[in-house]
């Protein structure tokens, strides 16, 4: 007895080492990879502005970094339901840190142009699309059911901490480093994240069995990579509209995407720099408020214990963002407007503070629903076409808001989105679906 006691203590210890590992390089590789490309995006940007003096060579930057995840992002799913997601992780870290040597080794022969910039980006951000799919697709696989929200709030707190850290430590790069350096290092740090993933088992959370079988059935697929496509898009779209919970929320995040582009990206940054008047200063701040909201969510998430039922806490969380983004409006009403700049700055302060908190509180327990419901051989397809739909819908939000800026008092906007927000939020709430998440 006390043999097999030993053994059996022997392998929960091993296995809980192998979980530990198995999250410790997850969270390493991506802090090192998001930090990496937030870094690379805010420098890089800033370099294009100070160099050209161009407004639209600067937007051109940023053009360039969305579209490969509107077009690609279907495809990208449909390659990770075909091939090794662990290959394809690894191999793109280190084509993006490969990409970035290239431009280093080009701009020293003929100087750091706006072209060679322009289609780094492109390619960057192409083997970005093709490396977040399947990453947020083998999540489930590389930790165990009961570790999938913390590790869930781990990688948000990361993302946040790079959205926060990454253009402070762009600036002074910018500032104080010699770009072609900077780029040197940014370049082996892709690398080195590469190598780090190569150490994450990303069949921990499955059986032998399975485990052959998916080998099995991705070397049949990998032989006709390129067959099929529209086929098995098809499927994984068929597959979405079969599973009534994850369709609802799923269609609901892409208006929940929309309506937020809509009411906030265009219309906060015009209140506070032109209604309000803030000063730049105090603008860069209120810009910080919301990842920091986003990090002390994703923080509390991680100390909480993860509640069976999701309903509530979910609703709740829409619902708070929902008024929130009605009380951006409200303040600039004209017959509102008695505040002094100080009380507004610390009113938006506190505004985009919780909007960054509810954010967690939305999009965490979404991802994880999804991450559990949707079946291992069609979560790349299903995650490569939200992720497409979503980023498509975000331009169009912030066109038609700009359009409206200039035919309406802006304060309509935010309030407006919020209040479409609510009743749909209702809709959805109202599912039979959707009470037993």
């Amino acid at each position: 007895m006390e043999v097999k006691k030993r053994k059996s203590c022997e392998l929960d210890i091993k296995e809980n080492t192998r979980l530990l590992s198995n999250i410790i390089l997850l969270l390493f590789g991506r802090l090192v990879s998001l930090f990496g490309s937030q870094i690379y995006t805010f420098a890089i940007g800033l370099y294009v502005l100070k160099t050209t003096g161009s407004g639209t060579a600067f937007s051109g930057t940023l053009i360039f970094g969305m579209l490969p995840r509107i077009i690609f992002g279907p495809i990208a799913g449909i390659i990770a339901d075909r091939v090794d997601r662990k290959r394809m992780v690894v191999s793109m870290d280190i084509l993006s840190g490969l990409v970035v040597f290239g431009l280093v080794a080009i701009s020293s022969i003929k100087g750091l142009k706006l072209p060679y910039i322009y289609i780094a980006n492109l390619l960057l951000n192409t083997f970005n699309t093709f490396f977040d799919v399947p990453f947020t697709a083998s999540i489930p696989n590389i930790v165990d059911d009961k570790s999938l929200m913390k590790t869930n709030s781990f990688n948000q707190s990361i993302t946040s901490i790079a959205q926060i850290g990454g253009p402070f430590i762009g600036g002074l790069i910018f500032a104080f480093v010699d770009m072609k350096l900077f780029l040197t290092i940014n370049a082996a740090s892709f690398i080195f994240s590469g190598i780090s993933e190569m150490f994450i088992d990303f069949n921990y959370n499955k059986g032998e069995k399975e485990k052959k079988e998916e080998v099995q059935n991705k070397k049949e697929k990998g032989k006709n990579l390129v067959k099929g496509f529209g086929k098995e898009f098809i499927e994984g779209f068929s597959f979405l509209k079969g599973k009534t919970t994850i369709f609802i929320l799923s269609i609901f995040a892409v208006f929940l995407n929309f309506f937020v582009c809509f009411g906030i990206d265009i219309p906060y940054p015009y209140i506070i720099n032109n209604v309000v008047k803030l000063s730049s200063t105090q603008f860069g701040i209120l810009e910080g408020t919301f990842p920091l909201g986003m990090l002390i969510g994703s923080l509390l998430m991680v100390l909480l214990p993860e509640r069976k039922k999701k309903y509530k806490s979910l609703i709740s969380g829409i619902m708070v963002m929902n008024v929130l983004i009605i009380m951006i409006g409200i303040p600039i009403i004209p017959r509102f407007m008695i505040f002094n700049k100080n009380s507004y700055f610390i009113y938006f302060a506190v505004i985009s503070f919780i909007v960054g908190m509810s954010n967690v509180y939305i999009n965490l327990p979404i991802s994880v629903i999804m991450q559990r419901e949707i079946p291992d051989n069609v979560r790349g397809r299903i995650f490569g076409l939200m992720q497409t739909i979503c980023m498509a819908i975000s331009p169009l939000g912030m066109i038609l808001s700009g359009a409206l800026i200039d035919r309406i008092a802006v304060w309509i906007i935010p309030v407006l989105s919020g209040i479409v927000l609510i009743i749909l939020t209702f809709i959805m709430a109202l599912n039979k679906e959707i009470k037993q998440i």
